[in-house]
């Protein structure tokens, strides 16, 4: 894949992304703990305290990415965890 392409549809991927976060987050079977994760993550977006401050260009914002990118990941571990037990509670029950 060229650079150009993979460039233009990074947007797009990361659209498809949020839309995906937000379906998992407004569901009602998805746990509280890993809705809990995601507004922790948008919080620290949002918060003006951090690790590392943003004033400093190069780590400030890298810190941010990477706190928001292990908060969301982790929650959607733990939504795709509890889904494999259902899955496996449905099997057995069967």
């Amino acid at each position: 894949m060229s650079l150009l392409r993979r460039f233009i549809l990074m947007p797009v991927r990361a659209l498809q992304r949020a839309i995906f976060y937000f379906r998992v987050f407004t569901r009602r079977d998805t746990p509280w703990y890993s809705k809990g994760l995601a507004v922790l993550a948008v919080l620290y977006l949002i918060s003006p305290y951090d690790f590392i401050p943003d004033w400093i260009l190069g780590p400030g914002f890298i810190d941010d990415i990477a706190v928001v990118a292990l908060l969301l990941s982790y929650g959607v571990r733990l939504v795709n965890t509890k889904r494999t037990e259902k899955e496996n509670q449905n099997r057995d029950g069967n």
